[in-house]
């Protein structure tokens, strides 16, 4: 089971917020990760880092977390943002 154990509002541009997001049958917890909306679409994005590239001296991200199938990170994704929901709305029940 996916499920949010901490979220934190923060509003800049798109970015709505950071979400602690657990897996107990795997035993660990990931931090940080960001709640995004735009258009009416509310998407998660894995935790990242900013880099610089070399040859193109462009801002980047690279993210801490791969997964093997691209489906299986949209999976994910769509479950963390589903738990993040229900932790919002049991705070404010």
């Amino acid at each position: 089971m996916i499920k949010c154990t901490n979220f934190r509002p923060y509003e800049s541009g798109y970015c709505k917020g950071f979400a602690d997001i657990s897996v107990d049958k795997w035993g660990i917890t990931l931090k940080d990760l960001t709640l995004f909306e735009k258009d009416g679409k509310r998407w998660v994005a894995l935790p990242s880092k900013e880099y610089t590239d070399k040859e193109t001296g462009e801002k980047k991200r690279a993210s801490f977390i791969h997964f093997k199938e691209k489906e299986h990170k949209f999976e994910f994704c769509k479950r963390a943002r589903d738990a993040i929901d229900q932790y919002i709305g049991g705070q404010r029940d």
